[in-house]
């Protein structure tokens, strides 16, 4: 007997919805049903709902104006009773998976926490160089999504260092673990934009992904300052910039959201791409790197470690947080030699980690079924 999940997004925008993506793409032939909840900048002065089917799949758009965003941050519980009473009056769903809950869903009924599967994408918070607004606003959602594990009785991660910790916290609970999906869409695979930052640079060290402390952006800055590299450092993604930018031309930061069709290029014409990251429990630009062939240096941090083929190395592992090692390592692949060799092996570690997605849903839903 088939299980029919339905997918649950509380922000459906920006990384979490290319995490959504993925995760549907994955179990496509599972998922009934979608709940995408979305902040939308208009002249609507009320939540709307709207609702699509197309061949035995449903997607239900929730669209929230910008303006009481702030307002349900402080007061989601008339907003959540919403989404309860949806996801109880649907018969069709056998289990629904959340796949973000934002700073959603306080109380679940306890009629429904059979029902549902949470995914935990951070058992600890991220070590994070922001103003107190804003560290005040990760705190609160962290806690609810404490909160949340603690009244659920199945949780589900990304991360084999995740699994065993949310083992050892919840001994009585269901912890599923779902190996990191590839990142990889139809979009970047077929968009061939050039970033206007970067037009006329075809090499250059690459960084990619959100800006935040926990990456290391801030190590790989001081490590290339202090080198006597002229190939250019490329950082390429959206954020808060907490570091000292040096006045030195060849770094080059495109703070912005990076479209999906520009991904490709991006990636094509980096020499190598660079995660110096200090801590770290789930890593999608991974498989990005892998997918383009492009070598990597990376931290020994797990989510790095259980993603590389020792046998076939697609790059470098150094320790977190060591800048004399990324110096080490940045001048390593200065020689065209060496970065040949890695990227032969890249694409074999995208092939062994993310190549058979088949065998990714089969792993995941034996688990759900002893559920």
């Amino acid at each position: 007997m088939v299980m029919n999940i339905g997918l649950i997004n509380m922000e459906y925008a920006g990384g979490m919805k290319d995490y959504h993506q993925n995760f549907l793409r994955c179990i496509r032939d599972r998922v009934r049903k979608e709940i995408l909840v979305e902040y939308i900048d208009s002249k609507a002065k009320t939540i709307m709902v709207s609702e699509t089917s197309f061949d035995n799949f449903s997607t239900v758009k929730v669209s929230i104006p910008q303006f009481l965003k702030y307002y349900l941050f402080f007061y989601p519980e008339l907003f959540d009773k919403k989404i309860f009473e949806f996801i109880e009056n649907d018969d069709s769903i056998d289990m629904w998976i959340i796949v973000w809950d934002s700073f959603f869903l306080r109380r679940i009924p306890k009629a429904l926490r059979n029902k549902l599967i949470l995914v935990v994408h951070d058992v600890m918070m991220h070590d994070a160089k922001v103003n107190m607004l804003r560290w005040i606003a990760r705190y609160v959602m962290h806690s609810r999504n404490v909160s949340k594990r603690r009244q659920l009785n199945f949780l589900l991660t990304n991360s084999k260092l995740q699994y065993y910790q949310l083992t050892e916290l919840y001994p009585r609970k269901m912890i599923l673990y779902l190996p990191m999906m590839p990142t990889i869409t139809e979009e970047m695979v077929n968009g061939k934009e050039k970033l206007p930052e970067i037009e006329g640079i075809d090499s250059y060290f690459l960084f990619f992904g959100r800006i935040e402390y926990y990456k290391g952006i801030h190590l790989l800055v001081d490590a290339y300052k202090r080198s006597n590299i002229k190939i250019p450092l490329v950082i390429a993604g959206r954020g808060s910039i907490y570091f000292d930018i040096p006045d030195n031309k060849n770094i080059i930061i495109i703070n912005r959201f990076i479209r999906q069709e520009e991904i490709s290029t991006l990636f094509r014409q980096s020499r190598c791409v660079v995660f110096p990251y200090i801590s770290a429990t789930q890593v999608g630009p991974l498989s990005i790197a892998y997918y383009y062939g492009r070598p990597v240096i990376t931290t020994s941090l797990l989510p790095f470690i259980e993603n590389f083929d020792f046998q076939n190395p697609p790059g470098v592992i150094i320790n977190p947080g060591d800048v004399y090692s990324l110096i080490w390592a940045l001048e390593m692949f200065l020689d065209d030699q060496v970065v040949a060799e890695f990227s032969a092996n890249s694409f074999r570690n995208y092939e062994k980690y993310y190549g058979n997605i088949s065998k990714i849903v089969s792993s995941l839903f034996d688990d759900i079924k002893k559920i």
